[in-house]
């Protein structure tokens, strides 16, 4: 029996043999570990969003539960709540509380806990080091995309910004009496939201507008030679 177009030919009846069983449950085992990490860490999260809720107490403010800490998360599986500390709230002004509740709404809104899950199923089929690498850039990415979000709802990309490492201040803070390094993507984050690509490097934008320039102005100047050109060729 072959598949029209792929080359593909499978004999009616053909034995399978030990090693192709063997091979087959060998390469079925990374998937399925993959699989089982992240059925354990959905159901850690469903585990800590219980705890949260017998901590703290529903506020219809946010649409979420205020809880004790110095923390914003979105935790729970299936279904995500918004859990915001106590402490980050004092340590935040109200545009900055507000920017935090709008990022974590995004992750809510996309869906991020299983969005993260079914990625890390995914990078099973990658090395381990090029698996780590994807996952980290998508993480950056979830974050960056929920802090692009925030920044447009409080309609400044600043508050964000400050609202970052007022909470990355106070979790550190919350933790140890010694401040803790900040999380390895705040950097990345911030410099995205203070500084975009395209205006981090006003030499690529001058030089692209000159370019551009130049080309409208010769195509304007040399249209009948253009035009001949374009017919010979």
């Amino acid at each position: 029996d072959c598949v029209p177009g792929l080359g593909l030919c499978l004999r009616d009846g053909a034995p399978v043999g030990r090693a192709t069983v063997a091979l087959l449950a060998l390469a079925s085992l990374r998937p399925a570990h993959a699989v089982w990490r992240a059925f354990r860490g959905a159901m850690a999260s469903r585990r800590a969003a219980r705890k949260l809720r017998a901590l703290g107490a529903r506020c219809d403010a946010h649409e979420g539960w205020q809880v004790p800490g110095a923390m914003a998360v979105v935790a729970g599986f299936p279904r995500e709540e918004l859990f915001v500390g106590e402490e980050l709230r004092s340590a935040l002004s109200p545009e900055e509380l507000e920017a935090v509740l709008e990022h974590e709404r995004a992750h809510q809104a996309h869906s991020d806990v299983w969005r993260r899950m079914f990625a890390r199923v995914l990078a099973s089929a990658h090395l381990d080091a090029t698996g780590a690498e994807l996952l980290r850039e998508l993480d950056l990415a979830i974050e960056q995309r929920c802090d692009a979000r925030a920044s447009e709802r409080v309609r400044d990309p600043l508050v964000v910004a400050r609202a970052l490492v007022q909470a990355a201040t106070a979790a550190a803070d919350a933790r140890a009496a010694t401040p803790a390094p900040p999380p390895a993507t705040l950097a990345a984050r911030v410099q995205a939201l203070c500084a975009p690509a395209w205006v981090s490097r006003p030499r690529l934008v001058a030089g692209t507008a000159l370019a551009l320039l130049v080309t409208a102005v010769l195509g304007l100047a040399l249209d009948h030679q253009v035009n001949e050109a374009a017919e010979t060729l």
